[in-house]
């Protein structure tokens, strides 16, 4: 018996080639694993059992978790556990047919600027550019509602935004706060409360916000029994910097500043951003790289709450971002410094990690101490667009998978960031 090569679809990169289900070598190796164990080893009730949830969690457009990577590896358990269970053939072959899909969608077929992506993150890249858009005074308002509209499409019944195709199971914590702003903007009321009363219940007992989910913080009894996939796949959802200053900024935007629905959930999450600045006074971030990042929008939450500008936590995070400013006047940081903390804010200028800092040091205005470095920021963002062919491009990697793990290049980023930033800049120098 040999092997067979199977196309799962008329033009379809993909192939599977697969033992058939009764082959002999397979039937050996089946007889192997049971040779002197117990039915308890290798009960397939309970294998069964998994295997049937798996299928549950498939997502509408084919994926298992909305990433490819997951969507293969559980494509690859499935496929095995076929050669085990014959009966499973068809269900897994429906099942083998759809994520691939996905993964082939992803992989060749978004438009997307690179090939191979991870996931597709269309809602998050729709608010980012559209802030960028509105940031930077972009005129045409009908095209920016019809994006806030579309994105109302995507609101989940709990208020929440998913990231992207296939993530609305789980809505997104941090792309629900950033989709705030724009629907304000919009005047998009209901969509815009919808999800600001959402976002209060998602708050964690320390005061902070994690990603996805509430109160999901290290567990002793799991840290100890998967310890082994520690250094490849993140375990919980802990409050991070980064989610909870887009928060309070989102509720500075929105005007809950002095609101007193709003005004506990605001205190703890001070609080919370407070106890997580380090010496130095930077502040680590999650989803992107790195401390220039989680410095730079700590700096600009604390603001829109209204913390005065010669605030301890403040003045300190200034005084390190514009001691890690680049002789060409732009920011950069690279994923080492989540292994070494004396790489932080270390690392070649970006579009977009200038963006970040410019973001943060423009809460202390044009004309104050740090103007010279706003000027430097802005000059080296407006000569970088130059020497790209009038574009923003991050020549490094600035996105954050999973720290220690997986990074991720957005392509959105330069492109909506730095229009933030700008837009940002323009209007101060516009009010004087």
């Amino acid at each position: 018996v040999t092997s067979e090569r199977v196309t799962l679809f008329p033009g379809s990169k993909f192939f599977v080639r697969e033992d058939p289900p009764f082959s002999p070598r397979l039937a050996a190796e089946r007889e192997d694993r049971r040779a002197g164990q117990t039915p308890a080893d290798w009960q397939m009730k309970e294998l069964i059992a998994v295997v049937d949830k798996m299928f549950g969690l498939q997502r509408p457009m084919g994926s298992f978790g909305a990433y490819t990577i997951s969507t293969l590896f559980t494509l690859y358990s499935l496929q095995d556990f076929r050669a085990r269970d014959p009966s499973y053939a068809f269900r897994i072959d429906e099942a083998m047919k759809y994520g691939l899909r996905f993964v082939e969608l992803n992989y060749f077929e978004w438009g997307a600027p690179y090939k191979g992506t991870l996931d597709d993150g269309r809602y998050w890249d729709t608010i980012l550019t559209g802030l960028g858009l509105l940031e930077s005074g972009y005129a045409n308002m009908t095209l920016l509602q019809n994006a806030g509209r579309w994105l109302a499409r995507a609101q989940q019944e709990n208020g929440g935004i998913p990231y992207g195709i296939d993530f609305e199971y789980k809505p997104d914590v941090d792309d629900t706060a950033e989709l705030i702003r724009f629907w304000h903007a919009l005047n998009m009321t209901e969509e815009r409360n919808m999800a600001l009363s959402w976002l209060l219940q998602m708050q964690n007992k320390d005061g902070g916000w994690g990603a996805f989910d509430k109160n999901r913080g290290p567990d002793w009894l799991v840290t100890t029994f998967a310890s082994a996939f520690a250094d490849s796949a993140e375990l919980f959802d802990p409050s991070r910097l980064d989610v909870t200053a887009h928060i309070l900024e989102a509720y500075g935007y929105t005007g809950k500043a002095h609101d007193p629905l709003y005004r506990d959930s605001i205190a703890r999450a001070i609080t919370f951003v407070r106890k997580h600045q380090n010496e130095s006074g930077a502040y680590w971030a999650r989803w992107g790289i790195n401390y220039v990042y989680g410095t730079g929008f700590a700096i600009v939450a604390l603001r829109r709450v209204d913390i005065p500008l010669d605030d301890p936590a403040i003045s300190k995070a200034l005084a390190w971002l514009v001691s890690v400013q680049n002789d060409d006047g732009g920011f950069g940081e690279s994923s080492y410094s989540y292994e070494d903390p004396a790489w932080a804010g270390r690392g070649k200028s970006s579009a977009s990690q200038t963006a970040w800092a410019l973001l943060g040091l423009l809460e202390s205005g044009i004309d104050g101490p740090y103007r010279d470095n706003i000027r430097r920021a802005v000059q080296f963002l407006c000569e970088d667009f130059a020497r790209n062919g009038n574009q923003f491009i991050d020549h490094s990697c600035v996105g954050t998978g999973h720290p220690h793990i997986f990074y991720m290049v957005y392509p959105v980023y330069p492109r909506a960031f730095p229009l933030m930033a700008l837009g940002a800049w323009s209007r101060l120098v516009r009010a004087q």
